[in-house]
């Protein structure tokens, strides 16, 4: 069942996530593949200016001419001229600069190089001083980002004198920039959403499994509990007729060293016993809460055991309060009925622990550990099943009925034992 249930929502799963997944990664080429048509776009055309820049101030001679003077008429010569290639151009700012990096003109004539930029060091102005044209890659100053090429200016001989520096604007990559923010957002919530999504269905899916399995717990226990309180009441009145006839007989023939008489009346104790566990398994649980003292618990069930059998017997009280609100008769016999299975368990001069101590939340603990033989695993994934006994004489109700009245306390039961280490009951029961 518990298979079917998942196999039928796990393909919803993985498909919805990969489809998420899918969505997520295309978005993120499709943005990455803008962003390099974009920049390939800027590139090549930043070529085109800058290559038509070198033909114009190779044509216009400004390689041959002296710039240094701050105010001269070769400075707003070239000034003109760089400004004329701005405006043409529209770029961001034109510097003409000298090998050593120096700025002998520029249009803007407040238009610099970006301090973030070492001239000196620069590959492109190291290949444009050899001849080359040489583009910077994309830089980003301040909010905004630039494109900046260096451009050899050649004399006559076809030496380079000047480099010529010009930048564009690169607005679509701010554009860019916030479209992956907003992209790792919508990733990030997809994420989040579809794990949600899952964390949400998988605690439905085995909630509803756990439903589907106690409901055909208790179709099964009904029909166990019909079944056994048929063979109960069937059995009742021959073994009360059996009682009765071997008393008669036992009063008009018997006599005192005959063990017969002696063996009837304690075999039908015996089956009156099972036919008791029986009915109890069979009938529903109502439970009466009433306020409990713990050490009258405890004095009563030490006198359900003999003697012999009590002394091994130990009771530890770690609660802070003296009482509980439970039912009294059902949680007696709970304990009764664990520490019967650990006194059989227990080798001569074994121990069973009792302890009563708060637990998570407000619940009460109670630990019965023994030092006895232990539990298979194997007989331990069974051993709450109706009728399943290793005992010669048992019925296999006991730890049954045990679970279901801890369950009528609102209570669990956890078992963990292994073999010939011994046996920890733990049960948890509300305060209140």
């Amino acid at each position: 069942m518990k298979r079917s249930g998942t196999a039928n929502y796990q393909p919803f799963l993985w498909l919805g996530f990969l489809i998420i997944l899918f969505i997520n990664i295309s978005l993120w080429i499709y943005l990455n593949q803008v962003e390099r048509v974009f920049r390939e776009e800027l590139e090549s055309r930043l070529t085109g200016i800058s290559k038509l820049s070198r033909e114009v101030l190779s044509l216009s001679g400004i390689a041959e001419i002296e710039l240094d003077e701050p105010s001269g008429i070769e400075r707003l010569y070239a000034e003109q001229i760089i400004e004329h290639i701005r405006d043409i151009s529209r770029l961001q700012s034109v510097v003409i600069l000298d090998p050593t990096g120096q700025s002998m003109a520029s249009a803007p004539p407040t238009g610099k190089i970006p301090p973030a930029i070492n001239i000196q060091t620069q590959p492109g102005f190291i290949r444009a001083l050899e001849g080359q044209i040489a583009l910077s890659g994309i830089s980003k100053i301040g909010q905004e980002y630039f494109l900046g090429a260096f451009i050899p200016i050649q004399d006559v001989s076809n030496l380079t004198r000047l480099v010529l520096w010009m930048e564009v604007k690169a607005g679509y990559f701010s554009l860019m920039q916030i479209m992956r923010q907003r992209l790792l957002l919508f990733s990030i919530l997809n994420t989040v959403l579809i794990i949600t999504i899952a964390l949400v269905l998988n605690f439905s899916i085995k909630r509803n499994i756990r439903f589907q399995s106690a409901i055909k717990d208790q179709e099964h226990l009904v029909q166990l509990g019909t079944m056994a309180a048929s063979v109960a009441h069937e059995l009742r009145n021959p073994l009360n007729i059996i009682d009765a006839t071997g008393d008669l007989i036992n009063r008009k023939y018997g006599r005192n060293d005959d063990e017969i008489f002696e063996f009837i009346p304690k075999e039908v104790q015996r089956l009156g016993r099972i036919i008791d566990d029986f009915l109890t398994f069979a009938r529903g649980i109502t439970p009466r809460p009433e306020e409990l003292e713990l050490s009258l618990l405890i004095k009563k069930i030490r006198l359900g055991f003999p003697e012999n059998k009590s002394s091994a017997l130990l009771f530890e009280n770690r609660m802070a309060r003296k009482t509980i609100q439970t039912d009294p008769d059902i949680l007696e016999q709970i304990l009764l009925n664990i520490i019967r299975n650990g006194m059989e368990a227990i080798p001569e001069g074994g121990t069973v622990n009792v302890v009563f101590e708060s637990g998570p939340g407000e619940k009460m603990k109670i630990l019965v550990a023994d030092n006895g033989r232990g539990i298979d695993p194997v007989q331990r994934e069974r051993i709450f099943e109706p009728f399943y006994t290793t005992k010669q004489q048992g019925t296999g109700l006991g730890l049954a009925i045990t679970k279901r009245l801890i369950e009528s306390l609102n209570g669990t039961i956890q078992i963990n034992s292994q073999p010939g280490q011994g046996t920890r009951v733990e049960i948890y029961l509300p305060l209140s």
